[in-house]
């Protein structure tokens, strides 16, 4: 074996310091003399010079083309790093010697490798030097030692070969030893991952797989491992993960998610695909991790399903479009179908709120198969299924025999089966211990099953439906009562109006017309009115409104014995509601002169009067309705009030004439009265003169005191008030006089001259009245004769207190009350005992005949020590 290649150092130094390498013939034929293949490098490792056997050597293992790949400008050191194949490792240890020289560790760097060659396997050694540090650089040399390495393995004998059998029989063991402890920390290792690890060869055949892969499959790996993919999860979940399987076998790793249907129940995984790759890049097979995240992907369903329920079930007040977006919610996340049913209070009657499915065409061959197989009352009276007693059932898997046993017949059966039903939950709407309804939940075409864990979230999703429905409920509920309460109110409104408005229609055509305003408070948009003619066994059309007048025209008369609603209740005295046209023809299939264009709604009320039927009313209404008792009750008020104003104004004309005669005689009375009266008022001045004159002399009397005690200033006080009384009680003796001498006055103002008498008896009387007028003015607006009727009364009341009670207050209360005036007169005084009174009998006397003159009354009420209460009442009517 050599030690150098080289022969002579001043070739060296002079081939090192050309950086530009051009060579003397002379220089070169030096090179080209060395036996061994050799190139110079400078310090990066780049090719600087290399000589002929150099070039030959490349030519002859790789062809003209190697030439580019190792000639000079090349980088060696790069050569080195990009060899692969079998001659990757002798690279790498050439790459450190040449590395180690160029950097000064070494000065020398000496490595025996084999190489294939034309003529067959040849060793070399090759030799790397430093060349000086001011030249820089280093000479390597590839020498052929095959003839020598030849020798050397031939002078070692059998005893070598025989030892190095022996060292390779050792470093087998020893390697299979250290492979399999490999193994065993490898398996130890991914055996304590939880989620499941396999390797798979080009074949996609099992070569490798950890414990949570056996637990996963049920199997030992004996009985996974050399198994393709597809014979151990089958067909159909190897359809799922082909395409993921295609992008990793292309070189690509992947990522994904997938929800797979196991006998236990679907399980969703995320896998990760990583290809493992030859030296040359060739994909040899791949790497799979799998990681079982059903828990986490349910808990993520049920918080989201949860949440966006919440926001649903708060989004509207109409309890049916909130149980419609839950269904919707459900499907597909929970349900393929899902169908909301709720049950009324009854337990038999059933309403199908919503039925939900991605699919419209399935959609509309459920909802065809509510319409034609509804649940069966009977069935659903025998309170026999869980859920009716609030308990939710779980169908893991729906056989045919279910499917028979759930089907009314044959085509029932096969609506069923064609909608591919494979699991299902029935869930209760339970809300403050009552069953609402029922929830159901199905899994069909995508096979998924159901298990405890979904039917929990079915119950949670339920209950929060059912709290909900219930508060809709509710809410609705106090809406309706509320809604009720107005319009009862409004009701009683209307009817008081209406009274009101009766009691001054005194013929029947004003009464017909107060009739139609009220009677459109029913909501119909048509009526009409017919009085009952027994002698002519019909009814005539007294008046009507909302028919149209072409209609109205032939429809004057009507005959009892024609089969009409109207002609029947007229007839029977029994009022008839009917809700819809259709029951209308179904009661009466032959309606002679009817035309129902434009009405749905009919009622008929009879106008009946203590058991007698005066006609009838009848009401049309343009859309199908209902009538609850309460509007039934109004109707019916209603129609006794218009019964009784048309008796009413039908008596007006009987009596007119007894009116008439009887003015004359009423004449008579009234000038008697007047005369009366007129005496009664001279009485009532005489007494009221000498009330002012005995005041008057009291006055005097108490002036002269004064004056005697030098009191002048008093003196001149009471001197001014008797002027002002005397001019005031002469101004009243001229009006009262002049009242006598004249007709009586039509227009009094009552309000006004009673303030003026309060303002007098407490100016001459010392008598404090405290008036209180409790309602608004415009309601004590009275005739003259009323209004002076009821002066004279509370004149004389006042008197009687200012003379007997003994007291210097007295309190004057006005009221009005549904028509009716109510004067109070009190005081606290010494009252009197009403049946032994003689004082004042002839006075209370006169009080109650000017009040029944009037249609008044007059009401007394005192006891010794206890004050006197007299009461005016007085029914107003208006101006």
């Amino acid at each position: 074996m050599h030690s150098s290649p080289w022969e002579s150092e001043p070739i060296l130094k002079k081939v090192a310091a050309d950086p530009q390498p051009v060579w003397r013939e002379s220089d070169q034929t030096l090179m080209s003399s060395f036996i061994a293949s050799v190139a110079v490098l400078d310090q990066t490792g780049a090719i600087t010079a290399v000589n002929e056997t150099w070039l030959r050597f490349a030519r002859e293992n790789g062809g003209e083309d190697s030439l580019s790949a190792v000639g000079v400008g090349v980088n060696y050191l790069e050569v080195c790093r990009q060899a692969q194949g079998e001659f990757a490792d002798i690279a790498q240890k050439a790459l450190l010697g040449l590395q180690a020289v160029l950097q000064g560790q070494t000065t020398l760097f000496t490595l025996n490798y084999p190489c294939p060659s034309p003529a067959g396997e040849r060793w070399y050694q090759m030799t790397a030097t430093r060349l000086p540090e001011e030249l820089g650089g280093v000479v390597v040399s590839h020498l052929d030692i095959t003839t020598s390495k030849h020798a050397q393995e031939q002078s070692l004998g059998s005893a070598v070969e025989k030892a190095r059998a022996e060292e390779a029989l050792r470093q087998s063991k020893e390697t299979e030893r250290k492979l399999r402890e490999r193994e065993e920390q490898l398996r130890v290792i991914t055996d304590a991952v939880p989620g499941l690890i396999a390797e798979v060869d080009q074949e996609q055949r099992y070569q490798f797989v950890n414990a949570a892969y056996e637990k996963w499959f049920g199997r030992p790996r004996e009985q996974i491992v050399g198994r393709t993919i597809s014979e151990l999860n089958g067909p159909e979940r190897y359809e799922q993960v082909r395409p993921y399987i295609e992008t990793v076998m292309a070189g690509e790793q992947v990522t994904f998610e997938n929800t797979f249907t196991y006998p236990e129940g679907d399980k969703t995984v995320l896998a990760t695909y990583v290809p493992r790759q030859g030296v040359e890049g060739q994909v040899l097979g791949f790497y799979i991790m799998v990681l079982d995240i059903t828990e986490r992907k349910r808990a993520e369903r049920t918080e989201r399903l949860l949440a966006e329920a919440g926001k649903v079930l708060a989004s509207s007040l109409d309890y049916s479009v909130r149980l419609s977006h839950v269904a919707e919610l459900a499907v597909p996340v929970l349900a393929d179908w899902c169908a909301v049913t709720l049950i009324e209070e009854d337990g038999v009657t059933v309403q199908d709120v919503t039925v939900a499915h991605t699919d419209p065409d399935k959609l509309a061959l459920a909802r065809e198969m509510q319409r034609r197989y509804p649940a069966r009352p009977e069935e659903l009276a025998k309170q026999a299924q869980p859920w009716q007693r609030g308990q939710s059932e779980l169908y893991p898997e729906i056989t045919e025999a279910m499917l028979e046993a759930g089907a009314q017949d044959a085509e029932h059966y096969q609506f069923l089966r064609d909608l591919h039903l494979r699991s299902a939950m029935v869930v209760p709407l339970v809300a403050r211990e009552r069953v609402l309804g029922v929830m159901l939940f199905v899994w069909a075409e995508s096979g998924r099953r159901y298990d405890e864990q979904d039917l929990a979230l079915a119950e949670e999703l339920a209950r929060r439906a059912a709290v909900a429905l219930d508060n809709a409920r509710a809410y609705q509920a106090e809406q309706q009562a509320r809604q009720e309460a107005e319009e009862a109110a409004e009701r009683i409104t209307g009817l008081q109006a209406v009274t009101v408005a009766l009691s001054r229609a005194i013929t029947p055509t004003q009464v017909a017309r107060v009739i139609v305003q009220a009677l459109k408070m029913t909501g119909a948009e048509a009526g009409l009115i017919a009085l009952l003619d027994l002698p002519r066994e019909q009814l005539e059309r007294l008046h009507y409104f909302g028919y149209p007048s072409s209609w109205m025209a032939n429809w004057r008369f009507l005959p009892l014995s024609e089969p009409t609603p109207l002609s029947e209740t007229a007839r029977s005295g029994v009022p008839l509601f009917i809700e819809s046209a259709e029951m209308l023809r179904a009661r009466y299939p032959e309606l002679p002169r009817e035309d129902l264009r434009g009405y749905e709604a009919l009622v008929t009320l009879p106008l009946k009067l203590r058991q007698r039927t005066l006609g009838g009313i009848r009401l049309s209404f343009s859309r199908v309705r209902s009538f609850s008792e309460d509007e039934q009750a109004f109707m019916l008020t209603l129609a006794r009030q218009c019964a009784q104003a048309i008796e009413r104004a039908r008596l007006y004309h009987a009596e007119r004439q007894a009116r008439t005669e009887a003015e004359a005689a009423q004449q008579s009375l009234a000038l008697l009265a007047e005369i009366r009266e007129r005496h009664r008022l001279a009485q009532e001045l005489h007494d009221n003169v000498a009330q002012a004159l005995g005041y008057l002399n009291l006055k005097v009397t108490l002036t002269h005191e004064l004056l005697e005690s030098k009191r002048l200033a008093e003196a001149r006080a009471n001197l001014r008030e008797l002027k002002q009384i005397v001019g005031e009680a002469y101004t009243d003796i001229r009006g009262e006089i002049f009242n006598l001498r004249t007709a009586p006055s039509t227009e009094i103002n009552f309000l006004e001259t009673l303030r003026q008498y309060i303002d007098k008896y407490r100016r001459f009387y010392k008598l404090d009245i405290e008036l209180v007028l409790e309602d608004d003015e415009a309601h004590f607006e009275f005739p003259a004769d009323a209004a002076i009727s009821l002066i004279r009364t509370i004149q004389e009341a006042l008197i009687n207190v200012r003379k007997h009670a003994q007291v210097n207050k007295a309190l004057l209360h006005l009221s009005y009350q549904a028509g009716q005036v109510r004067i109070k007169i009190k005081d606290e005084g010494q009252g009197f005992d009403l049946p032994t009174e003689k004082v004042s009998s002839f006075g209370l006397k006169i009080m109650r005949e000017r009040m029944e003159s009037i249609g008044g009354r007059l009401e007394i009420e005192s006891r010794p020590g206890k004050g006197t209460e007299v009461i005016l009442l007085y029914q107003s009517a208006e101006r």
